[in-house]
């Protein structure tokens, strides 16, 4: 498998990745969801998620970029809402590294997926993830390394368990942690790795063909 790299002009240096590590608060648990869809990309259950965090006395909070709840539906005070950030400029690349180069965990109890290329961009940030086990995520997330991967059938309850196993455990093992997700962005989901990958396959199909 030849997995599908971040979708980045280009990604933080390892001096930028200590730098985004060193800002991330060491009170507040900063959550991010990014997706298009409200409903495929299951923000309900990380609100609710989050919340239980919350209730076991963590100062968390959720902040969902690209998508809005539907009519009517109102969101929690520790819920942030955000519109889709252009990569397309170069302000808009500063305000999604920014905003990702804060947050503590990328959370996406996703319904349905081919492969969540959000994914691979959190981990060229240092930023752990938790995702659902659906599609071709498990190309993405390879688990104890860059996050974890839960059942769809898994409950906001469990997906607040698996949140604390990453930022309840203290500073030092957070941090070890995230260095571990932006070194195994390099090691298999840059697109420097896949296209090395692909020529190697390349190069041994030409050999056989002409050995």
């Amino acid at each position: 498998v030849i997995t599908y790299g971040a979708n980045l002009l280009a990604s933080p240096s390892e001096n930028e990745i200590r730098q985004f590590i060193a800002l991330r608060s060491q009170k507040t648990v900063n959550l991010l969801l990014m997706g298009a869809q409200w409903r495929r990309k299951g923000v309900d259950k990380a609100v609710d998620a989050v919340g239980r965090l919350r209730r076991r006395g963590f100062d968390a909070r959720l902040k969902v970029l690209g998508c809005h709840p539907p009519k009517g539906h109102a969101v929690p005070d520790y819920v942030s809402l955000g519109g889709k950030i252009s990569k397309g400029t170069q302000e808009g690349r500063d305000e999604l590294a920014m905003v990702i180069g804060a947050s503590h965990l990328l959370i996406l109890p996703t319904v349905a997926e081919c492969a969540a290329v959000v994914l691979a961009e959190a981990s060229a940030f240092g930023l752990l993830v938790l995702t659902t086990d659906v599609g071709g995520n498990a190309s993405l997330v390879c688990p104890g390394t860059n996050g974890y991967r839960l059942a769809p059938t898994a409950t906001a309850e469990q997906w607040a368990d698996a949140a604390e196993s990453l930022v309840g455990r203290g500073r030092r093992f957070y941090e070890e942690a995230a260095w571990r997700a932006f070194r195994f962005f390099h090691q298999e989901l840059s697109w420097e790795r896949a296209v090395t990958k692909f020529e190697a396959e390349v190069r041994t199909l030409l050999s056989a063909r002409m050995g």
